[in-house]
């Protein structure tokens, strides 16, 4: 078989998958939608009733809130200059409220800050997925410039020189006091307690209908139907946990600096939108979404509403390189837009953290 044939066959393949593949599905109904996401909470959630998953991130409290100290303590910023929670602020949906962070130095992130609800359930974190544990990622905001700028030599020597810290510690883990492991374990316990659940549209799934109002059912429809949401923002924690390029307008090569086929010319574009990680980035979970202002890798959508407008016109450049095959116009008029907008509000939880 010569080479002119297998580049052919390369490029044929795929397209007869994709093609049976859709064929053969069949359409689902509004009403097998809906079940399916009441059996997929029942299945795998955090749902409150879960006691196995209850006692996976409360099982120790004193090291949770040991956690909770240490993320509101400037001490690991390199001039004490800002902590964790100045950038994941609870009362800004463990963002910050701007389109980008503010470093230890004064300097601002090159992207928005992403929210930290439900972390236990992620494959990858940060907008392009560089870090695949919580422990690669606390890592990396520690010993960045353009973050806290610190290293764990320097914080486990200030912690052991805090009398206070050091009790808690020696108490906390008997033997070990503090290390770099069990600094990292007490700030990632709390982070894994940040959950988001028991919000209208998880008792609404768990089968009390009367919590939706009129605008909010119609919104709900469209989300699984029309215009799609779910395609991307699926599962108990309302994202696929994969990289896209929705049309945001941006410099920002996204994922594909990670991901090295992504940046392959013949993969980031036509016929291989589905390969491409070009100006791609994580589906971000929609819980409490409407608490966690600006939107997207960049922040440049300032409410739900700019957002739900941008999608509803195909993005804002359709002829974009590597745009995700789901992105296109979705005809929504202003009645549709508000009753959407009114949904994405039913995933705020009333947990406290």
């Amino acid at each position: 078989m010569n080479n002119h044939v297998l580049k052919s066959l390369v490029f044929v393949i795929p397209f007869a998958f994709f093609f049976l593949s859709f064929v053969s599905l069949k359409t689902e109904t509004l009403e097998e939608k809906v079940e399916k996401l009441k059996k997929e909470r029942k299945l795998v959630a955090f749902h409150p009733e879960n006691d196995k998953v209850k006692n996976r991130r409360y099982s120790n409290k004193g090291i949770i809130d040991l956690g909770k100290t240490l993320f509101h303590d400037k001490v690991l910023s390199r001039n004490n200059n800002v902590s964790c929670a100045s950038c994941h602020e609870n009362t800004k949906g463990f963002s910050n409220g701007e389109r980008f962070g503010t470093g230890t130095h004064g300097n601002k992130t090159v992207r928005n800050v992403p929210h930290l609800y439900n972390l236990d359930m992620n494959m990858s974190f940060f907008w392009d997925g560089r870090a695949t544990s919580l422990d690669e990622q606390l890592g990396m905001v520690i010993t960045s410039k353009d973050e806290l700028d610190m290293d764990f030599t320097e914080i486990v020597t200030r912690l052991k020189a805090n009398e206070t810290y050091k009790l808690k510690f020696d108490s906390l883990f008997p033997g070990d006091g503090v290390t770099k492991k069990t600094f990292s374990q007490a700030v990632i316990a709390y982070e894994k307690s940040i959950q988001s659940y028991g919000s209208l549209y998880d008792k609404y799934l768990d089968g009390d209908t009367s919590v939706f109002n009129e605008k909010q059912k119609k919104g709900f429809e469209l989300f699984i139907t029309k215009a799609n949401c779910i395609t991307c923002h699926k599962g108990v924690n309302l994202t696929d946990a994969v990289f896209h390029n929705v049309g945001v307008k941006t410099d920002d090569i996204g994922r594909s600096k990670i991901d090295k086929i992504g940046m392959s010319n013949e993969f980031n574009s036509t016929p291989y939108p589905f390969f491409s990680t070009f100006k791609a980035f994580k589906t971000p979970s929609l819980r409490n979404v409407k608490n966690s202002a600006p939107y997207f890798h960049d922040g440049s959508k300032k409410t739900l509403r700019d957002v739900v407008e941008m999608y509803n016109k195909g993005g804002e450049n359709p002829d974009q390189t590597g745009l995700a095959k789901e992105i296109r116009p979705l005809g929504l008029n202003e009645q549709e837009l508000e009753a959407l907008v009114e949904f994405l509000g039913t995933f705020s939880s009333p947990n406290e953290y």
